[in-house]
């Protein structure tokens, strides 16, 4: 492989594949060094220039290396084995286009590499869209920091280390009733309007609209900011609905309920749900309280007569408090701002429609709302409390996303919210509420520690401060909030006591309903309003809500922890926040994201470069083990000269037509094979050629004809049922129905080849005789193309008895072997074993495989053509001595020979007497030709004789003969030369033209 892969047979492809591979080297450097860079751009030269240059210069390496090895791979395939010769061509069409690849791909059998070449150059051409593939420009955003010393755009973010919004204030009392003299000291709070609206938007808003309120300074639509910690507020929210137990006979504490029933109309059963705290929800069995079917339309409800002053019921409870000893589940939060406990309707209550009254008019009673006390309840519990937070701050295409985590590890520190200094027995706090933060006007008026939050994990470390005064501001306002005057009927305690238990806290706000409004829609009646915020028809969320509302308080800390000591700017107005970084709120520096575009490699596709180069080496390397060396295919690729160099042997094959169509028709049918060593079809075989050369043949006995009969229907001479003319003729003749008829040709012209083969009846004998060897007939092969290609059958007659001249002859024509002389049985057996292939019926036959060139005319690959070749070949030889004559009985029993042929002329010749005087002599004439008849149709064999005109050919007819000629080619164009000169001079010397002429020259003198 290595000595047929060297650099002078190859150089050309072996540099260009070098050069691939640099070029893929440098492609694989350019994206490493640029992945991930900023695009580039240089005197309008970009990345994607370059690379696609580079791609270009890999593409059009392999699409050379390629062509050129399956240039090579048609002389490769062609001297391996016969194919058709329109292989030739599609494999040729396949060097120079896509298109032809294609036509090698889908039509091109038993060539698996060249249609693997074909599928490499296809993919090489279609190679530069992918290349595209492998650059792909990133929208990216790069983060420069900002600091007190950047003099560009700043990212600012906010955060809080303490907080300080609120403020207290203490009111004296002094009294003096008869003779009860006494100081009543009291305590009220203002909270900043900020805070305020900030709760209050809150109750409206969803806890992603409430992320974006945060303070943030963002120069441009990207910022980053470090993890910061801030102080804020957390929530956390329970299900506690697994706690609610229902309680029947409730009516004592429901009725004392204030506003709720006239005391005429007491005295309906009425069932309660109540919470461990005492918090309950009742409402009159029987009755519907989540639709608008009012009692005084429905006249009754379905237990129990209610009265008609009553038109709505209790849709949800609410208790909220700032003392976790009297939440639910909040009981261990030290730092408890506000806990509200809601006993509401489940879910699926709530997304029931409403029922119009129009149902309960008609009589039509609603079915699956149920009735009290039928209905699921669900009861939840959610708390504020204050806490430390860790946030992750980013801003992305203009939009604020934080990830808030809460650091559970910090909780109130136990030495922080301490009373200091007591003032009087009526400001004294109870026990149980001693760690409480909840406000109460009395004992809140004592002066407290500050509010701190420490780490469990450092003592030492970092503290978040919250003021004493933002403590009380905040859980008063909370309480004026969300708390209502229900439970503080004296009544109502009393009821609910002797019901519960002492020290049960009933409810502290409510809604009823829901109600159905004139231009549509539910709403509730909740005491206080902002319960509607907390739990309301189409906001039952009650997690959500409360998380909306921590988040808005916390950023609202952020924003403003010490609304007295905002800042102040040079004009001595408050500062916005938002003209510079003297606002102590936004004091956390960010890095502030500008716009870029990067180059991002897409690897993946650089695989397929990469695969092709490797492919590309693998299929030279192949094709050079393929090639070359000692005997191997010469390298000639697609060298036009190497296609001329063998055009004398296949191009005489298409001469028939004009047309590219034609020719293509005719490669389709006609399958060759090259020499694999580039020299003449007889190398190897020089004593059989100097033979053929040099042997005379004044030593002729007889000739001998050899026919191939065709056993396809595709080659010209062969009819439907596979037979060629010639078969068929003889057959014919057989059954006495016309002999088998054609004529002579000795002329080695290929226009009388032309003109002779349409004109044959069946056959048409190319007699080399004369010429004493198969070179010497210079246009053989033509004439005997053309006349196949009539339609008649061709015979060679050869002149002598050298195997070699048997097989170039059968090699040459494809169809039919030469004739030559002999004189014993002998010799005509050993012609019969050179036109038989050795065989288990002809263990004898010495024909040559390599001439198995005529498989492909015949439509068979050369195994086939092999095993029938032997049956389907006739053997002719020619009786052309008296001796021969003599021995003539004998000839005709030896196996292999089909037919008998009288050479009148040659045995006139061998009786030492004029050849065509043959007629003239009856030994010839009646004897030689009576005996040979004779002994062909004893033995059943075929019998011929040569006639020189129509006349003589039917008297042979006649006779018997089964095969004639009517003349030769020769003997024609004396005879008509001869005829038509007569003519002229006769038809001159009538007219007198020449005595004419005559004078009229010597009047011109």
């Amino acid at each position: 492989m290595f000595r047929s892969f060297g650099f002078s047979l190859w150089g050309l492809q072996i540099c260009a594949l070098a050069g691939a591979v640099a070029c893929f080297g440098a492609m694989l450097w350019l994206l490493y060094f640029f992945d991930g860079k900023d695009v580039f751009e240089w005197q309008g030269v970009t990345l994607n220039t370059i690379v696609s240059i580079l791609s270009v210069v890999i593409k059009s390496s392999v699409v050379f290396v390629v062509a050129d090895c399956m240039a090579q791979w048609k002389w490769i395939l062609f001297a391996r084995e016969e194919r058709l010769l329109i292989d030739f061509d599609r494999i040729d069409g396949a060097v120079r286009g896509p298109l032809g690849c294609f036509r090698v791909i889908l039509r091109t059998h038993g060539a698996w590499v060249v249609q693997f070449g074909a599928l490499l150059a296809i993919l090489a051409i279609g190679l530069d869209p992918f290349a595209q593939q492998l650059i792909r420009m990133e929208p990216d955003v790069f983060f420069t920091p900002s600091n007190s010393s950047t003099s560009g755009p700043l990212a600012l973010n906010s955060y809080a280390s303490a907080c300080a919004m609120g403020r207290t204030m203490k009111t004296v009392l002094t009294y003096n009733i008869s003779g009860d003299a006494g100081v009543n000291i009291t305590v009220s709070t203002q909270l900043p309007l900020s805070m305020q609206g900030t709760i209050f938007n809150s109750l409206s808003r969803s806890p992603a609209e409430a992320e974006q309120e945060a303070l943030v300074r963002r120069p441009t639509s990207n910022c980053t900011f470090d993890r910061f910690t801030t102080v804020g507020i957390c929530h956390r929210c329970n299900d506690v609905s697994s706690s609610l137990q229902a309680v029947r006979d409730f009516s004592d504490v429901y009725y004392a309920i204030p506003n709720t029933w006239r005391t005429s109309q007491k005295g309906s059963s009425v069932t309660a749900f109540v919470l461990p705290n005492g918090q309950f929800i009742a409402n009159p069995d029987g009755c519907s309280p989540y639709n608008d079917i009012w009692p005084e339309r429905l006249k009754q409800c379905k237990n129990a007569s209610v009265g008609a002053g009553q038109r709505e019921m209790y849709a949800v409870t609410a208790y909220g408090t700032g003392s976790p000893k009297r939440t639910v589940s909040m009981g261990g939060m030290d730092a408890l701002l506000w806990s509200t406990s809601i006993i509401h309707p489940s879910l699926e209550v709530v997304s029931k429609p409403v029922p119009d009254t129009w149902w309960v008019d008609n009589g039509t009673e609603t079915k699956g709302i149920g009735f009290w006390p039928d209905i699921p309840m669900k009861a939840t519990e959610c708390a504020l409390y204050y806490c430390v937070k860790d946030v992750e701050s980013t801003i992305q295409g203009n939009q604020l996303r934080e990830v808030v985590t809460e650091r559970v590890e910090f909780r109130r520190h136990p030495n922080s919210f301490k009373r200091l200094e007591e003032i009087g027995d009526k400001n004294r706090i109870p026990e149980d509420e001693a760690d409480s933060l909840e406000f109460d006007s009395f004992w809140s008026a004592v002066e407290y520690s500050d509010l701190q939050l420490a780490s469990t994990l450092d003592g030492r470390g970092a503290r978040y401060n919250i003021s004493s005064q933002s403590v009380k501001a905040l859980s008063s306002h909370f309480q004026g909030l969300f708390r209502g005057q229900w439970n503080n009927d004296t009544d109502l305690r009393a009821a609910l006591d002797a019901k519960l238990g002492r020290g049960k806290v009933g409810f502290n706000g409510a809604s009823t309903g829901p109600l159905r409004e004139n231009q549509g829609g539910i709403r509730m009646r909740a005491d206080p309003p902002a319960l509607d915020g907390l739990w309301g028809w189409s906001r039952n969320d009650v997690e959500s809500n409360f998380a909306a509302l921590a988040t808005s308080m916390t950023n609202e800390v952020r924003r403003n922890p010490r609304p007295s000591a905002a800042p102040q700017s040079s004009n001595g107005q408050p500062n916005t926040g938002f003209s510079g970084v003297r606002d102590g709120a936004l004091s956390l520096y960010g890095s502030v994201g500008s716009s870029t575009t990067l180059y991002r490699i897409e690897w993946p596709w650089i695989a397929l470069h990469g695969s092709m180069l490797v492919f590309s080496l693998s299929f030279l390397c192949l094709t050079a083990s393929s090639s070359g060396g000692r005997g191997g295919v010469p390298l000639w690729k697609s060298s036009s000269l190497a296609a001329i160099r063998h055009g004398h042997e296949v191009g005489v094959l298409l001469m028939h037509t004009d047309s590219v169509r034609g020719m293509e028709e005719t490669a389709r049918k006609i399958s060759v094979k090259v020499s694999s060593d580039g020299r003449d079809d007889r190398g190897g075989e020089e004593g059989w050629v100097r033979e053929g050369l040099h042997r005379k043949s004044s030593e002729r006995c007889w000739s001998l004809f050899v026919r191939v009969m065709a056993t396809e229907t595709r080659s010209s001479v062969v009819d439907a049922t596979g037979k060629t003319r010639l078969r068929d003729s003889l057959e014919r003749a057989n059954r006495d129905e016309g002999p088998s008829i054609g004529q002579w040709l000795r002329s080695p012209t290929i226009l009388l080849a032309q003109i002779l083969g349409p004109l044959a009846e069946d056959w048409v004998v190319v007699d080399t005789g004369q010429y004493g060897d198969m070179d010497g007939h210079p246009n053989l092969m033509s004439q005997v193309l053309h006349i196949a290609h009539s339609g008649a059958s061709p015979i060679v007659r050869i002149s002598t008895s050298s195997p070699w001249t048997i097989w170039h002859a059968a090699r040459a024509s494809n169809r039919s072997t030469r004739n030559h002389g002999s004189r014993l049985r002998d010799k005509a057996e050993a012609i019969v074993s050179a036109c038989k292939y050795r065989s288990d019926r002809w263990l004898k036959g010495t024909r040559r495989t390599d001439d198995m060139v005529s498989s492909g005319t015949f439509k068979q690959d050369p195994r086939e053509y092999r095993h029938s070749a032997n049956d389907n070949i006739i053997v002719c030889v020619q009786i052309a001595t008296r001796k021969a004559v003599e021995n003539v009985e004998e000839i005709a029993t030896v196996d292999g020979i089909d037919m008998l042929f009288v050479g009148p002329n040659d045995v006139a010749a061998s009786m030492e007497s004029a050849p065509f005087d043959h007629v003239e002599i009856p030994e010839v004439n009646e004897s030689a030709a009576a005996r040979v008849l004779k002994a062909g149709l004893d033995v059943g064999k075929y019998v011929g004789h040569f006639a020189i005109d129509a006349e003589v050919a039917a008297a042979r007819c006649r006779q018997g003969f089964h095969f004639v000629n009517c003349g030769a080619d020769i003997v024609a164009i004396q005879r008509w030369t001869f005829r038509e000169t007569g003519r002229l001079r006769r038809l001159i010397s009538e007219d007198g033209i020449g005595k004419k002429v005559k004078r009229e020259r010597e009047d011109s003198e």
